[in-house]
């Protein structure tokens, strides 16, 4: 839950997996949820008020509204005609990686951002790519989105996601930024403070998955984006945070149907 003006609002934890989602929409009318993957919306035409953490605000024709991962966010007044949005996880844009683990907008709101330097056909073209069978997506894709975030980051004010917002988001950034390590919920407790017993409530509660899953899925994120390189899948499994190549192949093939030898094939058209 959390709080706005003395009531306690329900939300749900909405897992993205490790896909990208690009589309034209023209309603927005969501209940509280979070994720961990960044949401960009550019109204094209419209009206939306919103909520984000605690912090309502209103957007509206060629304005770009942003949560970053793990905020509590929805939409309850909308009047949208039409928009462009856009979820994606921040490992997509490692170069700017680091700005979504410590910080958090002042306003998640870029007024007449639409003007700016070519973002609205950027946008269009990030739905294009990630609707289409072009060869280089993955390529595509993060050059158009780290370029549209580095021009709406120009004109964006941040301060520090610490303390800044619930348990649940504090628990999500710590795991974001240390899945790669020997982590486990004996960790998460003595760094955080809170019980071993509460962590595991809440990844049951709000994100209907065990801790062991989340981590998992976070590892098989990075593999995915390694396995288009030169290094070994047992080099991979080792640098994501796997303890031996059985269980990587295990986990990865649990959340993507296939082991990482076969998905690397896929990906090189052998």
């Amino acid at each position: 839950m959390f709080i706005k003006e003395g009531i306690q609002m329900r939300y749900y934890y909405e897992n993205k997996g490790m896909g990208i989602e690009a589309r034209y929409a023209r309603r927005l009318e969501v209940g509280a949820h979070m994720h961990g993957h960044i949401e960009l919306i550019l109204m094209l035409r419209g009206y939306v008020k919103a909520l984000v953490d605690t912090q309502e605000c209103e957007f509206a024709n060629g304005d770009a509204f942003i949560v970053f991962p793990n905020q509590v966010h929805q939409f309850y007044k909308d009047f949208t005609s039409e928009c462009i949005i856009c979820i994606f996880p921040p490992q997509i844009c490692p170069d700017i990686r680091a700005v979504f683990e410590s910080r958090i907008p002042v306003n998640p709101v870029v007024e007449k951002a639409i003007g700016r330097f070519g973002i609205y056909p950027m946008l269009c073209r990030i739905v294009e790519v990630s609707n289409s069978a072009y060869a280089n997506a993955d390529a595509l894709l993060k050059g158009y989105f780290t370029a549209v975030l580095a021009e709406l980051f120009e004109v964006m004010e941040f301060t520090s996601a610490k303390g800044s917002s619930s348990t649940v988001r504090d628990i999500l950034n710590y795991c974001s930024r240390n899945y790669m390590a020997d982590i486990n919920l004996q960790t998460l407790s003595r760094e955080l403070h809170v019980s071993r017993h509460y962590i595991s409530h809440l990844f049951s509660e709000k994100l209907h998955m065990s801790f062991p899953d989340y981590i998992g899925m976070l590892r098989v994120s990075e593999a995915q984006k390694l396995l288009g390189g030169e290094q070994s899948v047992t080099e991979i499994g080792y640098q994501v945070g796997f303890n031996s190549t059985r269980s990587f192949n295990r986990t990865f093939s649990k959340h993507m149907g296939i082991t990482p030898s076969r998905y690397r094939r896929g990906q090189s058209g052998g």
